[in-house]
């Protein structure tokens, strides 16, 4: 009763949203056109040859993790590898594989915006306005088209968000399965699924919740085959990523850079895996320090969650759509800002859920995509650089990121019952 005249008011705005998806489209299809400019330099395509790379081994008949080494997950190589199956060339050539990946994640990120159509138009979110959770999805997608479509995680983001409107469309087993099977491509969905977990356990609905555990198990048991061709692949995964240095984009790394760029302490910048990582006095201690802070900070996230969750159950009756939103969103940044590693692509798993947040949050987040865009690629050698500046604007950026998470968390906690508008 309730959805019916939020899915009247979604179709009567149809032609302002149809309207953004053809903005949407002349963005990423002047991205793809502009992307060849000098300005962007070589830093933002040194990922596509990787995957270029592992969809030619997994292609050529190669088994993952047995016969080469990847650093993601084993799903991840469905999206490497569809170019090189509807590519006319065998095997097909970079100048193709680029075109055909970048189109890959133009349809996924096109995709999600149906999926955030419909998850309007279920009422779950009442106070959601259609035409402005579009178009800040639109702005999301203008400021961070220079880097999704040369990162593969628009496919995991697109995963997530269709997980969530499984959740909320009370589909418990399709909602898990979604999630597993984003978690089987890139990991990162596995801090959300306690925040799902909380949504469930808070809201009494136990039976709910082990439908979506079914659904979750059974869609990571796509990596049982692999441990049969190697039982260690996974530790080697693992190890890929504990092995990774401090990286300079991160909370900590700008702080170190900050100190470099101000003679305050002698650091050496390294590329290694991938990246460029801290080397400092005490930045081992602080990698080490890194893993527990974010087990507790994570674990304050989620039973803080609960709590939430529980509280509005008790007095309305139900669980907001707009707190689980607001939640995955906090889990995800506590991940980010306590991790050693803050890829600008990381700003792409939030993505598709910011536009469900309060306009002013969702306003402050397109701040931090400009500023992280703004780094990278255009000013990024700047940065290797410790060029004070470049230095200034990334720790901007990382505070900017800190002061979203505490705002979010701040609005959101149990005590202040339902959320009051910010």
């Amino acid at each position: 009763m309730k959805s019916t005249p939020l899915r009247i008011d979604v179709r009567s705005k149809g032609f302002a949203i149809a309207s953004m998806l053809v903005v949407q489209c002349i963005f990423l299809v002047a991205q793809i056109l502009l992307i060849k400019s000098p300005a962007y330099g070589d830093e933002h395509t040194t990922d596509l040859v990787l995957y270029q790379q592992y969809a030619l081994k997994f292609l050529d008949g190669e088994i993952p993790y047995r016969d080469f080494q990847m650093e993601y997950p084993p799903l991840a190589l469905v999206v490497f590898g569809l170019p090189g199956l509807f590519s006319m060339q065998k095997p097909i050539d970079y100048e193709a594989y680029q075109a055909l990946f970048v189109i890959e994640m133009a349809l996924f990120s096109l995709a999600t915006n149906f999926i955030l159509f419909r998850i309007l138009s279920i009422g779950k979110l009442e106070l959601a306005n259609p035409i402005t959770t579009i178009g800040m999805y639109t702005l999301g997608v203008f400021i961070l088209s220079p880097l999704m479509l040369w990162r593969f995680d628009m496919f995991p983001a697109f995963l997530t968000i269709l997980a969530f409107l499984f959740i909320q469309s009370k589909k418990p087993f399709l909602g898990g399965a979604m999630l597993g099977l984003g978690i089987v491509a890139k990991l990162y969905p596995l801090v959300i699924m306690p925040i799902f977990c909380s949504y469930y356990w808070a809201g009494k609905n136990p039976k709910a919740f082990w439908r979506m555990a079914m659904g979750l198990v059974l869609a990571a048991s796509i990596l049982i085959p692999l441990f049969a061709f190697d039982p260690d692949w996974m530790l080697q995964m693992l190890s890929y990523h504990k092995l990774r240095g401090l990286n300079i984009d991160s909370l900590p790394g700008g702080i170190f850079l900050l100190a470099k760029a101000t003679g305050l302490m002698e650091v050496q910048i390294t590329h290694d895996f991938g990246s460029f990582n801290i080397e400092a006095p005490y930045s081992n201690q602080v990698v080490q320090w890194l893993t527990p802070l974010s087990v507790i900070v994570l674990g304050i996230v989620i039973m803080l969650s609960f709590f939430r969750f529980r509280q509005e159950r008790g007095k309305n009756g139900s669980i907001s759509g707009h707190s689980l939103v607001a939640y995955s969103v906090i889990v995800l940044l506590a991940f980010i800002l306590t991790s050693k590693v803050f890829s600008p692509q990381y700003l792409i798993w939030l993505l598709p859920f910011i536009p469900f947040l309060k306009l002013r949050q969702a306003r402050f987040f397109l701040i931090v995509a400009a500023l992280t865009m703004l780094l990278y690629p255009f000013i990024y050698a700047l940065l290797i650089a410790a060029e004070p500046a470049s230095v200034l604007l990334l720790n901007l950026r990382n505070l900017l990121a800190l002061v979203l998470f505490v705002w979010l968390l701040a609005t959101n906690l149990p005590a202040r019952g339902i959320p009051r508008k910010c």
